[in-house]
């Protein structure tokens, strides 16, 4: 039987990489999402407002500097098998 295909979408790099680990970002799992891009932005929002390597960024810049930033990151779609396999990703 062949495997069973299911959308995904993820942020391939934290858009304050300069001032972000990559075990913290390996932490978040790429804020990927099987349900939707809005969902994969949530984790992201997330991501930024707990991290403590964010902490001084965010608390200088405030919430709407956060909301800006998870708007404008780029959300990838691709499809991946029940085996994780995935085809080619796309930005969206």
């Amino acid at each position: 039987m062949p495997p069973k295909m299911h959308k995904r979408w993820y942020i391939a790099e934290c858009p304050l990489k300069d001032q972000c680990s990559k075990a913290s970002w390996d932490k978040t799992r790429y804020c990927t999402s099987y349900e939707s891009a809005d969902e994969s932005r949530k984790h992201l929002a997330h991501h930024l407002n707990s991290s403590g390597l964010h902490r001084d960024t965010v608390a200088e810049n405030g919430a709407t500097y956060v909301d800006d930033l998870v708007a404008l990151a780029d959300v990838w779609e691709d499809e991946v098998t029940d085996w994780g396999e995935s085809d080619q990703a796309s930005s969206r």
